[in-house]
């Protein structure tokens, strides 16, 4: 079924992962079930990396 921009999103659920908890392992790779739905999960593989600037980018 294709798309268009004019269709409207469909709420299928919500989830709530803190970035916190992404950052403290560096890598989260899991299968949650969705909150506020009847059924539905989604399955993500999430990675923090760092990223550390030189004083000369930072001024930029």
């Amino acid at each position: 079924m294709p798309l268009s921009a004019t269709d409207k999103d469909t709420l299928m659920g919500r989830l709530m992962i803190p970035v916190e908890d992404v950052a403290r392992n560096g890598r989260i790779k899991e299968v949650w079930s969705l909150q506020d739905a009847e059924r539905g999960y989604i399955e993500l593989n999430l990675t923090w990396q760092t990223c550390h600037l030189s004083l000369e980018q930072q001024r930029r």
